[in-house]
């Protein structure tokens, strides 16, 4: 409970339906509508440090991809988990978001208990300090 999530989506409808799920569980949210506004929030670092994002992978500026591989340019994100959330099943483009530097893939639209399983999984998992 408490910890910040990053919810990178263009449309604003599944912002909404994604950070009252991420309520619901206890956690707060920041909300970016394109990849250069997620980059951005990360860098800024305001307050408590962000412990996971939720990546769209098609916006339009930047997209999910390329914030990706702009975040893990940095090394103080190398630990941060960062999840796609595509409408596409497609294996290739799950397997074009792990070359970027995703560490999962979630389908939209959003099953809840699929993220909820996520976010344990993610959120509890050790690993090296991130936002540091």
């Amino acid at each position: 409970g408490g910890r910040r999530v990053l919810v990178a989506d263009d449309n604003p409808v599944n912002r909404i339906l994604t950070t009252e799920l991420l309520s619901m569980a206890g956690l707060c949210c920041v909300e970016a509508s394109s990849g250069r506004e997620a980059v951005d929030a990360l860098e800024a670092n305001e307050g408590a440090p962000i412990a996971l994002v939720l990546m769209d992978v098609h916006m339009p500026d930047m997209d999910g991809m390329q914030a990706t591989r702009a975040i893990r340019a940095q090394a103080r994100f190398a630990g941060l988990p960062i999840l796609a959330m595509t409408a596409s099943v497609l294996q290739q483009e799950q397997e074009q978001c792990l070359l970027a530097g995703m560490n999962a893939h979630l389908s939209k639209p959003v099953d809840p208990p699929a993220l909820f399983q996520a976010l344990a999984h993610w959120l509890d998992t050790p690993r090296p300090e991130a936002n540091a």
